[in-house]
């Protein structure tokens, strides 16, 4: 791999830039590149939020190239700094010491599980959940839990209290089996993935409700920061043009039952069986043939 391009000394440093071109020597392991990007950034900034959330980069870049031991030393790097710069402080999910403690847990997660078991890794994320129980970015860490260990267990509560205009829904949808689908108005993968729960409500008819979580995000695309009133005129407006399917589906609406299903990633999904349990949890898109497959195991 060529040397590191961007130039940490000039005032023109683009973190962009920086953060890809360390990526990209994680993923390939190359650590002396890695090094000297981190230092040179330490040596122009010093060990900063960003510098930790530099690190958690990188742990999971090595992580997903199965660099195990490489990617515990930078996600245990990455935590103790952010941690110790977090003191009391609350802070967004999207910052800085938010990315670097909730990717460094994430990873940390990870690596129990493929080693230790799900029993150790399950312990782990519950110690991290009592920690940061304050934090915004809790839910990226009950995400992580949920994914390893929520099948099987009696589906959490939601707050049915409806969007303005939407069906109304209640505790009695989970004594069918019930897909939950959350979205975000702002969100393409959230259109493209409720085109494939169309074709699955089609498929299974009323052997199959649908029920999709909604909230406010406090803007109507990224960086455009509006007033609630706002943004919920937008949502509106987007669910009819983009959501059309969803307009005989109960759509609960605030942002605690997403904190409840730790839907941090949009979309996320959970099957729940006739008798109120999860039959599966998942964060991300998922085909309709693969949503249909994994609809038929309990259905």
């Amino acid at each position: 791999m060529p040397p590191p391009t961007q130039n940490l000394n000039s005032s023109e440093f683009a973190p962009e830039l920086f953060l890809r071109e360390l990526k990209a020597a994680a993923r390939t392991g190359e650590f002396p590149v890695v090094e000297t990007l981190l230092n040179d950034y330490e040596a122009r900034s010093g060990r900063d939020a960003f510098y930790a959330e530099s690190l958690s980069w990188v742990a999971r870049a090595t992580a997903s190239k199965g660099f195990s031991t490489e990617a515990r030393a930078y996600a245990r790097d990455a935590y103790a700094l952010a941690h110790g710069q977090l003191k009391e402080e609350i802070v967004p999910a999207s910052s800085s010491l938010a990315l670097a403690l909730s990717a460094a847990i994430e990873v940390e997660a990870d690596l129990l599980l493929s080693g230790d078991g799900a029993t150790a890794a399950v312990a782990y994320l519950h110690r991290q959940l009592e920690i940061f129980d304050a934090q915004p970015f809790r839910m990226r860490i009950r995400k992580s839990l949920h994914s390893i260990s929520l099948a099987g267990e009696p589906a959490p509560t939601l707050d049915w209290t409806p969007l303005p205009n939407s069906a109304p829904g209640s505790e009695t949808l989970f004594s069918g089996p019930c897909l939950l689908f959350f979205w975000a108005h702002w969100c393409s993968d959230s259109r493209t993935q409720a085109r494939a729960v169309a074709r699955v409500r089609q498929t299974f008819g009323e052997a199959l409700t649908v029920v999709a979580p909604t909230r406010l995000f406090g803007f109507t695309t990224k960086g455009n920061l509006v007033e609630e009133a706002v943004e919920l005129a937008h949502l509106q407006e987007i669910r009819q043009i983009d959501y059309p399917d969803l307009g005989t589906c109960p759509i609960p609406f605030g942002i605690e039952n997403f904190d409840r299903y730790g839907a941090s990633t949009i979309p996320t999904m959970a099957g729940i069986r006739a008798d109120g349990s999860v039959a599966f949890y998942h964060a991300g898109i998922l085909k309709a043939e693969d949503l249909e497959k994994r609809l038929r195991e309990f259905i």
